[in-house]
């Protein structure tokens, strides 16, 4: 199974951003970004997946660092898996944000050829080993 999305209008939120907001702030926006995603209609995906990520990024803006662009999907990834213990969001798209599950993650970024920042999500099922 492939599920593919793209939020338009929404820029990753660096690493510098992440690192000193708020928690409060950081579970307000993650619950709004759980609610955009929510409206595409997410299907669950039982096994191990591979993710890829593009951010693009608009005219005013500059890509990140290799290490910034890999951190800022964290937000992201929170969402996208099953919510557990006192978490205060998660849709259950993948089970877990951890390597067994996540085979493969590839984020990268391009700049936008409208200069309007949107993010594009692609969640593909593997074979389960065993």
């Amino acid at each position: 199974m492939n599920w593919s999305f793209t939020i338009e209008e929404y820029d990753l939120p660096s690493a510098n951003v992440l690192m000193r907001q708020h928690w409060g702030k950081l579970n307000k926006d993650k619950r709004i970004l759980e609610a955009i995603i929510y409206s595409f209609d997410p299907p669950e995906f039982p096994g191990p997946v591979e993710v890829n990520i593009i951010r693009y990024y608009g005219k005013r803006k500059r890509p990140y660092d290799p290490d910034n662009v890999y951190f800022s999907v964290k937000p992201l990834l929170d969402v996208l898996k099953k919510r557990k213990g006192r978490a205060k969001v998660g849709l259950g798209v993948i089970q877990e944000d951890n390597s067994d599950i996540i085979r493969e993650l590839r984020v990268s970024q391009e700049r936008s050829d409208d200069g309007i920042p949107r993010v594009a999500v692609s969640i593909s099922d593997l074979p389960c080993e065993g």
